[in-house]
């Protein structure tokens, strides 16, 4: 390729490259602040427009969940602030950014280098927030959710660029045969990548099913398993996509390229092609994001406990999930016991668990505010099986208090 025509293909790659990373940026930003602000609502009990207060947001951001969704955002404001340095014209004679830094690295060096720790950290949130962080064993659900969700970003961001940037490039280049080259070599290199992510995803995938599932027989029989089943699947069928066109597109354009003709028609099946493995790709997030809302099996075996009574002048909820040996999530709900809205006049809230049979504890837990009436025990090690004691102290003045003691069998 002549440089004018590196040249222009450069800056069309760039501009377009600039514009997707602020639309993904705007999108993350609001996805993002409606998780928190759900998030909010969910735990107060009242709508997503009822939870758009700043007591309830606030109260959110204390919480494990608000703070990792927090700073998500903060590294989405990141993204969005990087994307113009990142995205610059290559230099067709060094293949650097055309602007650098005199005596130093390049700024577009440096800028993919700081637009990779907002890259990571998204990439931990999940597992910082959900199953990877608070199922046993922690150390590998925790690993194996975060290089799932790489590898995914990493394929589905690959596979964006190639259908919505690199086809500005390609109608830049100044002669058919230049565009032909620049299709096949980046799809190439990415078909290469994929297949590695593939690869991650599916054995990342299998050990987290078999971790929360266990049985042949939950796949079918519970919501969990029938959303891993689907998500498989779809996976299966974009696997296939993905293995057409690295068997029959990309040698088709290479020797295209090589013969320095314009892509034609293989090019327009490629874009089909891409077009359909986004969309199933999409299908696929859409069912990972229902799995949130299920109780893995594994947990289910054994849990969660769930109890309510009385505790002064309120009704007291308390949730022991998955009421298991191990860590357990514990949620403690206070609602006015006159009226059922939530209680917002306790000034603190004291939890301990004891196993008498043992001689175990009493041991203090750790305690979040996690909303109106709404507390929460994000890591209770409860490690040894039998009838524990939950003691919930709520402390409604200087001189008042109430207590009350739940039984919670842990298997």
């Amino acid at each position: 390729m002549g440089d004018e025509s590196r040249r222009k293909a450069s800056t069309a790659f760039a501009r377009r490259l600039r514009i997707l990373l602020w639309v993904a940026a705007t999108l993350g930003l609001l996805a993002t602040a409606a998780q928190i602000v759900l998030e909010g609502a969910e735990a107060a009990g009242v709508s997503g427009f009822s939870a758009l207060t700043k007591t309830i947001v606030e109260e959110t951001l204390q919480t494990r969940f608000g703070t990792v969704w927090g700073f998500a955002f903060v590294a989405w404001v990141a993204i969005a602030l990087l994307a113009a340095l990142v995205a610059r014209p290559m230099d067709p004679r060094t293949n650097l950014p055309a602007v650098r830094e005199r005596g130093g690295p390049s700024v577009g060096l440096l800028a993919k280098l700081s637009i990779a720790v907002p890259l990571i950290y998204l990439c931990l949130c999940p597992a910082l927030s959900g199953h990877g962080s608070s199922q046993s064993p922690i150390a590998l659900n925790f690993t194996v959710n975060a290089i799932h969700v790489a590898s995914m970003a990493v394929w589905l961001g690959g596979l964006g660029t190639l259908l919505l940037v690199l086809p500005a490039a390609t109608r830049s280049a100044t002669t058919p045969a230049d565009r032909g080259r620049l299709l096949a070599g980046p799809l190439a290199r990415f078909s290469t990548l994929a297949l590695v992510m593939v690869a991650l995803i599916m054995v990342t995938g299998l050990v987290q099913a078999y971790v929360y599932v266990r049985h042949l027989g939950d796949l079918f029989s519970t919501g969990y398993g029938r959303a891993v089943l689907a998500k498989f699947l779809l996976l299966l069928g974009v696997i296939a996509i993905a293995a057409y066109n690295r068997r029959t597109s990309v040698p088709r354009l290479e020797a295209i390229a090589e013969r320095g003709e314009s892509p034609g028609r293989p090019g327009v099946l490629l874009r089909k092609a891409l077009r359909a493995e986004v969309a199933l790709l999409a299908v696929v997030i859409g069912v990972t994001a229902a799995l949130a809302s299920y109780a893995p099996p594994v947990s289910a075996e054994s849990g969660p406990f769930s109890t309510t009574t009385t505790l002064g002048p309120t009704t007291l909820e308390v949730t022991v999930d998955p009421a298991r040996v191990g860590a357990n999530q514990v949620h403690v709900y206070f609602f006015d016991a006159k009226t059922g809205a939530q209680y917002t006049k306790g000034k603190e809230v004291t939890i301990t668990a004891t196993l008498p049979d043992k001689e175990i504890g009493p041991l203090p837990l750790t305690v979040q505010h996690a909303g109106p009436g709404h507390y929460i025990v994000q890591n209770a090690l409860l490690n040894a099986p039998g009838e524990w004691a939950i003691d919930v102290v709520l402390r409604v003045s200087e001189f008042d208090q109430f207590e009350k003691k739940i039984e919670v069998g842990i298997k």
